[in-house]
């Protein structure tokens, strides 16, 4: 997953809708930077080692498959590892170099909201908005993950491919 070749189709698009309001050729190009440069830093899988959670995404192109969620088609993202469920990047806002995502569960039956924040290239910060819905079992019960969460970027996710719900063992 390298971003340079996500950037393609985005890149087209820009291009064309720039080119078609009389622009020159510099602003094209500037434009271009501008959004890779921001976009990238939300590209990636990011892992927080204390809560054992990854956030998985790609903010560029729609190109994600969740494992063993390959029925969903591609995503921007999920959230997974040690969550009670898994959770999906239902759609997605750039804000002031700030990314606000909202995601469903697996099951389709609960929301959530996460602000993150670009901290630099390596970690981002996940702040988890309104009602806290991601929870894991520990010691049989329900414990809530902090609202704030420093997320790293990794190359290859610590945690093993997410099973669906009925078979992970609590």
């Amino acid at each position: 997953m390298s971003g340079a070749s996500l950037c393609l189709s985005k890149e087209k698009s820009i291009r064309s809708g720039i080119e078609g309001e009389t622009h020159n050729e510099a602003l094209v190009s500037e434009n271009i930077r501008s959004y890779k440069a921001m976009d990238s830093l939300y590209v990636g899988s990011f892992y927080n080692a204390d809560q054992g959670v990854t956030l998985t995404i790609n903010l560029i192109d729609t190109c994600v498959v969740a494992p063993n969620y390959e029925f969903l088609g591609k995503l921007n993202g999920y959230l997974w590892g040690n969550l009670h469920e898994s959770w999906f990047v239902t759609s997605y806002q750039l804000k002031e170099g700030k990314a606000i995502l909202h995601l469903s569960n697996e099951m389709g039956s609960e929301d959530q909201v996460l602000l993150l924040t670009a901290l630099d290239r390596s970690q981002i910060k996940m702040d988890i908005e309104g009602s806290n819905g991601l929870r894991r079992v520990e010691h049989r019960k329900w414990v809530k993950l902090p609202t704030t969460l420093i997320l790293h970027r990794v190359d290859s996710p610590a945690n093993p491919r997410p099973l669906p719900r009925r078979y992970q063992q609590y």
